[in-house]
């Protein structure tokens, strides 16, 4: 029996709960690429509108989202960026998008995400 665990699914949607730590991404943030600065912030400012939680006597931010994949959300490329300091929370889903659908996600630094359901 083979076992995927990569991102499997038939639906239409699915959510997700993104999570981050503040006090690390102040410290991860001095030490990314400055190229990705911009969309770190913009994942961070984008969780910050989320609930304020104590999980195992740690601070955490956490926002419940979900991604309707059959209408054409689509993954972006990130190598061809815009300027996400300007972008609305629209034009900045498909790319947070991206970085949950892809996996990418933890590879920012002191970001999570966890699939909890499927549509």
């Amino acid at each position: 029996m083979k076992i995927r665990s990569d991102y499997v699914t038939n639906s239409s949607s699915v959510s997700y709960i993104l999570t981050m730590n503040e006090e690390m991404v102040k410290i991860f943030r001095q030490i990314i690429q400055n190229e990705k600065k911009p969309l770190y912030d913009a994942i961070a400012n984008y969780i910050r509108k989320g609930e304020k939680n104590t999980v195992c006597a740690q601070e955490i931010r956490s926002i419940l989202v979900k991604f309707d994949t059959g209408d054409g959300v689509g993954v972006k490329a990130i190598e061809s960026v815009p300027d996400y300091s300007k972008m609305t929370e629209e034009e900045i889903m498909p790319y947070i998008y991206t970085y949950v659908m892809e996996g990418k996600l933890p590879d920012l630094i002191a970001f999570g995400a966890t699939q909890v359901d499927t549509f």
